[in-house]
Order: structure tokens, then C-alpha cells, then sequence
């Protein structure tokens, strides 16, 4: 399994159940035991660097965000208490353009 694929199937599942912390409810370690110490493929594939973060976060005000940025999907999706709103910004994430460096 490429990290791209398995981010692909981590969101996938949370866009599906609306699940709202990865960590929490140990989806993560659920659904990929035989990796440790991580709850994300892109910083798996970057080494935690986040200039080269796989994921195109967008942009705001020309500059490329990363996924803690305010306005970034996964900063909406982690501060979000509806569960339809979960799954869709877990859509999107899931769908981020992904970039093999």
C-alpha cells in the first residue's frame, strides 16, 4: 500500500461514518496496525516536513497552506461538530490533489 492509498482509505472511512478525531477512537490504529507511531500518510511520506507535504492544502493570499493553517480542510474538519459536515470535508480531503515527490 502506497501513503497515498492509504490516505485514501483512512478519509474514505471517516467520510463515510462522520467519525470526528482519528486519534480519539483509534480509527487510525484500527484500520493500519502495522504502522506505528503516525495518524497521517502525508507526513509520513514528507517526514513530518511541511514544505514538502504531499497534499495541496490550497492556498490563501498566494501563499500554499498547510493543514493546520486556519481555512485548511483539516483544521475545518477537526474543529467541526456536525457529523454531515465531518463527512464532506472528509470527502474533500480525501479527494486533495496529492503529489509524488
Amino acid at each position: 500500500m502506497t501513503n497515498h492509498e492509504g490516505h485514501i482509505k483512512l478519509w474514505d472511512e471517516l467520510a463515510r461514518t462522520g467519525g470526528n478525531w482519528k486519534v480519539k477512537y483509534n480509527i487510525f490504529r484500527k484500520m493500519f496496525p502495522e504502522i506505528r507511531n503516525s495518524t497521517c500518510f502525508a507526513c509520513l511520506q514528507c517526514a513530518w516536513d511541511c514544505e514538502k507535504c504531499p497534499i495541496d492544502w490550497g492556498q490563501n493570499n498566494g501563499r500554499g497552506l498547510t493543514c493546520w493553517d486556519d481555512g485548511a480542510p483539516y483544521q475545518q474538519w477537526g474543529d467541526e461538530k456536525s457529523k454531515e459536515k465531518r463527512q464532506r470535508l472528509a470527502a474533500i480531503i480525501r479527494d486533495l490533489p496529492w503529489r509524488d515527490k
